[in-house]
């Protein structure tokens, strides 16, 4: 009887002590997730603070980050007036531009341009940024030998500006 108070004695320690690492893993991975997602978590903040100041949108429905040549952070949602609009940041947040959604392609007929000119690709991602001072939807697209392609579509007129493999 004293030996099945020992051995069970020693389970249960070894189950605590799983369940204590369990739990210090898990905590490291939710800190390093935190950690790790913070600094876009701010730069959302800034661009929906700066869309607000500029733009007067008071509804943000979608904030995009578009990484090319340079960093821009495009807010799409409502001004005061409930007119649905973007506003386009630069990184530096200076020369903020202001839109109406209704002047150019949404990110599903930038998709849909893209589906054409290659349906064997599926869809990754899609953001409005500028490049060589042109409005356009980056489309990430991705075969099925995981390469990437991307896209870049005008966003006023739907005309393929740029596409890299």
């Amino acid at each position: 009887m004293h030996r099945d108070l020992k051995k069970e004695s020693r389970v249960t320690i070894v189950l605590l002590v799983c369940i204590a690492l369990l739990l210090a893993i898990l905590a490291f991975f939710s800190i390093t997730f935190f950690k790790a997602t913070q600094p876009m978590n701010q730069a959302r903040k800034e661009a929906t603070a700066l869309a607000e100041k500029y733009g007067q949108v008071t509804k943000v429905d979608t904030v995009y980050r578009y990484t090319r040549n340079d960093t821009y952070y495009s807010v799409f949602g409502e001004n005061k007036h409930e007119q649905a609009v973007i506003v386009l940041i630069p990184e530096s947040g200076k020369h903020v531009q202001v839109m109406n959604q209704s002047d150019g392609l949404t990110l599903q007929q930038a998709q849909a341009i893209v589906a054409k000119e290659s349906p064997n690709e599926l869809f990754d991602r899609g953001s409005l940024g500028i490049y060589e001072k042109q409005v356009v939807w980056e489309i990430v697209t991705k075969t099925k030998s995981n390469q990437y392609h991307y896209y870049l579509i005008q966003f006023s007129d739907g005309k393929l500006v740029s596409k890299i493999s």
